[in-house]
């Protein structure tokens, strides 16, 4: 989930970014403003967040403003030195679920977040999840391993959320299909907590369940990661691999999530449906007997899609862009990462990013009235005097002078 925290007091938004732990409570993404105006920016190219707390009184753009702006299913919160009741009659009317008054106490906002979390809107919280790597690591008991996919199951489990096969009349979220049912996510009336998620699981979708402890497959994960297909399917011939016993379909669920994990080029043409189909009768076998004709050992090369990795670099330019984060996005090391990237392209990585943060910022000189501080925010530099000097280099003239001789 995404929150975003506004105030044009910088030791303000540090303040509540710091002050608690908002991983624990699910969110992935926050993101501190002292500029309304680029919040404004983002929220008329089609952002927003889950949660938004912002300041009313700011120079350039109010929070009420913003909140009579943003997607409806967004949650605002109004924090703020003003004890004044017309304003607070205002935001209630805009939508904004809470009025804090400053200065806002860390336990006073951990019970804030606590109490607004069951009104997110369960279709905004699931609107970025990876539903392929939920289920995987769901059903192979590795959710604990994904932060982002726990949250997720916490957040429906806490909404009264149940995984059930569902009606065609249901609103279900993160639908799938197996042997022609349909399976998701459906609000129950009654708030039902799943102490035994995979034995419940199994029953449901698979009609399976656990008779005996579930054994974990620790070779599956190295296998995997050296590529040896030919021992993984060795392994999988010592079983009955048509055999619907919930311990056969885990184990072959668990070599599906490392897959998908290390190498999800491998799966990116299966659907969530399709990929947990190939964990029943020999569906795996198969499969993965029709990889080794191609190469016995698949290179990290072809896990690199170079225009998908610059694709999500443009549509990211105001974000944190290290060598790291990327090679988290597509599952390599880093320095192999840079190493390919160089070898494809022919420049290096880090020169891509720093040319499409200068061509966006000088588009954003010439077309925005935008202050400049701002426009270094939005193309991922907080200190303006880092990408300045860059961009002087770049283009002949420092920002400022840029602006003013040709913009017309």
């Amino acid at each position: 989930m995404k929150c975003w925290i506004v105030d044009d007091e910088k030791n303000i938004v540090d303040y509540l970014f710091k002050t608690i732990n908002w991983r624990k409570h699910g969110f992935q993404e926050v993101v501190s403003f002292t500029s309304s105006k680029e919040v404004l920016f983002r929220i008329e190219k089609g952002e927003s967040p889950n949660l938004l707390l912002t300041d009313i009184r700011m120079p350039e753009v109010s929070g009420l403003d913003l909140a009579q702006r943003i997607d409806p299913l967004t949650k605002v919160v109004i924090i703020s030195g003003y004890s004044d009741f017309t304003y607070a009659q205002q935001a209630i009317r805009y939508g904004v679920v809470d009025y804090l008054l400053k200065p806002v106490f860390p336990e006073e906002l951990e019970e804030l977040i606590e109490k607004i979390m069951p009104q997110l809107s369960i279709k905004k919280v699931l609107e970025d999840v990876d539903s392929k790597l939920f289920y995987l690591s769901l059903l192979s008991g590795n959710l604990p391993q994904e932060p982002d996919s726990l949250s997720y199951w916490q957040h429906l489990l806490n909404g009264g959320y149940v995984l059930k096969q569902a009606r065609l009349d249901e609103e279900r979220f993160l639908p799938f299909c197996l042997n022609e049912f349909e399976f998701g996510f459906v609000l129950e009336e009654y708030n039902r907590q799943c102490k035994e998620p995979i034995r419940e699981l199994f029953d449901i979708i698979f009609q399976t369940d656990f008779k005996e402890p579930i054994q974990r497959h620790e070779w599956t994960k190295d296998l995997v990661q050296q590529q040896d297909w030919r021992s993984l399917l060795e392994q999988l011939d010592k079983l009955d691999v048509n055999s619907t016993s919930a311990q056969s379909i885990f184990l072959k669920l668990n070599i599906l999530y490392h897959i998908y994990k290390h190498f999800p080029f491998l799966l990116q043409e299966f659907d969530v449906s399709q990929t947990i189909h190939l964990a029943l009768a020999d569906n795996l076998d198969r499969w993965l007997q029709n990889l080794l004709p191609l190469s016995n050992h698949l290179t990290q090369d072809a896990a690199i899609n170079i225009s998908s990795l610059q694709s999500y670099i443009l549509e990211n330019l105001d974000s944190p862009l290290s060598l790291e984060i990327l090679a988290d996005k597509v599952h390599i090391h880093p320095t192999y990462l840079s190493k390919i990237y160089k070898e494809k392209t022919g420049e290096n990585l880090s020169q891509f990013i720093l040319e499409q943060r200068l061509q966006k910022m000088k588009k954003l000189l010439l077309t925005t009235s935008l202050k400049i501080k701002t426009i270094t925010e939005l193309v991922g530099y907080q200190k303006p005097q880092n990408i300045n000097d860059f961009f002087k280099k770049r283009f002949g003239h420092n920002p400022s002078d840029y602006r003013r001789i040709f913009k017309k």
